[in-house]
């Protein structure tokens, strides 16, 4: 079975990263509320603990 879709790459760095455009009826998409609490749920994760902030503070 050959390969036959027409993709072309851009290199950036030292990968390869398809050139990938969406049909017109799907560029206009909403994220909806699952998609949206990501970026969120990200920045939380990455965050010290209160813990974390406690000891750093020198507190008892």
């Amino acid at each position: 079975m050959a390969n036959e879709t027409n993709i072309t790459y851009r290199q950036v760095s030292d990968f390869k990263i398809p050139n990938i455009i969406l049909p017109p009826e799907q560029a206009n998409i909403t994220l909806g509320k699952w998609g949206e609490r990501v970026p969120v749920a990200l920045k939380q994760a990455n965050r010290p603990s209160r813990q974390a902030r406690h000891d750093a503070q020198g507190l008892p």
